[in-house]
């Protein structure tokens, strides 16, 4: 595999790369280390109104020194990298360092790095993130200094691994090194399946601990006008009904997911994995599945979030978003403090259709299970509203 790591001098650069090295970098593979120089600023001076030979040389200098200062500093933020992966154990002849230029903000910088890693046919992106909350997250849009990460995450059709402070990795994949703990959230769509399966094959280690969640199908409590209380009361049985139908799916999918990964592990040579499941409660929207998962990784410590993503467009997003249906894994992104992969894949990547579709009809039943109990109440309703008028 081909791998890209972006980093720019700072902190949360530096973890990424370590991270990188010590977590995921195999022997031959090849890993392009890449920081973006900073956009030209272009400085009119006021006291000259024309553009004179002079004021032109004047200008011209300026720019000449800002582009050599920008680049003796990203040659320096290369170097220091560059020799902190060969401690960490990166062969020399694998790595290779890129300084790129950028258009400005974090579009122009995202779009620096997007445009590399697609001429390269980079496989995998790592990066670092600084971990802002929604709102200091919006100010910096409106100014265009915007999440890079977020850009990379959504303009890439390749997996792209955000490495948070806290994520970072022990010194060493060695014997005496702490247990690693990964988490694989799953559904019951291809992408996740996908996203599965490319954990397996490329992050899963032996004597890894491996967490299988998947939360359960929300199913929406259903609100009557009626005020029988036969009839609230056979709405709160059947919604109870239809939680429990949807919360057994989650369990099974996450057993089935669970002995799949297992026998691959074995099959593959990999010692002492230790695979569990569990389903998590429905809640509804995108937040609150987030929320699930971000809670779960919180108790049990993980190291690592897997998760598949369709990659939607903007537009779709934005769309999806007003609908209390926005992305799962943005959510996780914004809100886990450890490391989060966001699994993404052509379409000739994916599960085939037909092997996919099975799994989805549970679903389905969920749902239709839920409007039943619905319609249900009602029914009883209007027989309780009969009896009463022969009364």
């Amino acid at each position: 595999m081909h791998c890209l790591v972006a980093i720019d001098g700072s902190k949360h650069g530096n973890d990424a790369l370590l991270w990188t090295a010590r977590q995921f970098w195999k022997e031959g593979m090849q890993l392009d280390v890449v920081t973006v120089l900073p956009p030209m600023a272009m400085n009119v001076y006021p006291i000259a109104p024309v553009a004179t030979a002079a004021a032109v040389a004047a200008v011209t200098h300026q720019w000449e020194v800002q582009k050599q200062h920008d680049e003796a500093h990203a040659t320096e933020v290369l170097r220091t990298a560059v020799q902190e992966a060969l401690q960490a154990g990166v062969t020399r002849s694998c790595l290779h360092a890129h300084a790129l230029p950028a258009a400005g903000g974090a579009s122009g910088v995202g779009d620096s790095i997007v445009e590399f890693a697609k001429a390269k046919g980079v496989g995998m992106v790592i990066m670092g993130s600084r971990g802002l909350g929604s709102i200091q997250r919006s100010l910096m849009s409106l100014v265009g200094l915007g999440s890079v990460s977020d850009y990379v995450i959504h303009q890439l059709h390749v997996p792209v691994l955000v490495v948070h402070g806290d994520g970072v990795a022990p010194a060493a994949a060695d014997a005496e090194a702490p247990q690693r703990k990964l988490c694989i959230a799953m559904d019951d769509s291809a992408h996740s399946h996908y996203a599965a399966a490319w954990l397996q094959q490329h992050l899963l280690r032996s004597a890894d601990e491996l967490h299988v969640v998947a939360v359960a199908l929300p199913v929406p409590y259903p609100v009557l006008d009626e005020t029988s209380a036969a009839a609230a009361a056979l709405e709160s049985q059947q919604w109870r009904a239809s939680t429990d139908r949807s919360l057994a799916y989650a369990h099974d999918l996450a057993t089935r997911t669970a002995a799949a990964m297992s026998s691959a592990a074995a099959a593959a040579g990999l010692r002492d994995v230790a695979v569990t499941s569990s389903a998590l409660l429905p809640e509804g929207g995108a937040s609150d599945v987030g929320a699930s998962v971000c809670r779960y990784a919180h108790e049990h410590k993980i190291d690592l979030v897997c998760l598949g993503s369709r990659g939607l467009g903007s537009f779709k997003r934005s769309l999806m978003g007003f609908a209390g249906l926005g992305s799962v894994s943005d959510y996780c992104v914004h809100n886990l403090s450890c490391a989060v992969a966001v699994i993404k894949a052509e379409g000739d990547q994916l599960p085939a259709a037909a092997a996919a579709a099975p799994a989805a009809q549970p679903a389905a039943d969920v749902a239709a299970a839920s409007g039943a109990a619905t319609a249900a109440p009602a029914g009883a309703a209007e027989a309780a509203a009969t009896a009463a008028k022969e009364d």
